[in-house]
């Protein structure tokens, strides 16, 4: 859990020079190269992470520029919407139930 404030710009900073520490990298201070790590967010933390991504693209060294961190949108309804429209026979069994189903398929089509 990252208890800063992503809502203004020092706090999405503040978060993103936190989930640099987890990207993977490899060589000394001179020669580090980083790999990529995915950060997944609905799509208004993605836009202000980018914003805040891009304004330390003129950074001096790769940890300045935070290098290897790129955006995902997890975008949860657009998949439920997807499963809905691709079983439209299983829509019409039992609500509920439907919606339980739509949500663990979703779930593990993530793992």
């Amino acid at each position: 859990m990252i208890y800063k404030n992503e809502n203004d710009a020092d706090g999405i900073l503040q978060v993103l020079q936190e989930l640099h520490q987890y990207v993977p990298h490899h060589g000394d201070d001179d020669n580090r190269m980083h790999g990529e790590q995915g950060v997944v967010a609905d799509q208004l933390s993605v836009e202000r992470a980018l914003n805040g991504h891009c304004s330390l693209a003129n950074g001096f060294t790769p940890e300045e520029r935070l290098e290897g961190l790129h955006f995902e949108i997890a975008d949860w309804h657009g998949g439920n919407k997807f499963l809905e429209v691709s079983f439209p026979s299983l829509g019409t069994i039992h609500k509920i139930t439907i919606g339980v189903f739509f949500t663990i398929l979703f779930l593990y089509s993530n793992i």
